[in-house]
């Protein structure tokens, strides 16, 4: 995108936006959860819990 002087735009960046560099492929998994320090890690989970914790069994939530 161009504004009307011809400089580009920056691009929002998402709020789903995911780092391609945490994800592994060949074994199908995201790696971001080993760079999240305690309370990140811990807010992200009670984040989740509270919006799937209805549908989760208790093994899901272990």
């Amino acid at each position: 995108m161009q504004d009307a002087e011809g400089q580009k735009q920056k691009k929002k960046k998402s709020a789903y936006h995911v780092d391609e560099t945490l994800l592994n492929g060949e074994l199908g998994i995201n790696e971001s959860f080993a760079v999240m320090d305690n309370q990140l890690l811990a807010d992200y989970t009670a984040q989740k819990i509270a919006r799937f914790g209805t549908d989760l069994s208790p093994v899901e939530l272990y």
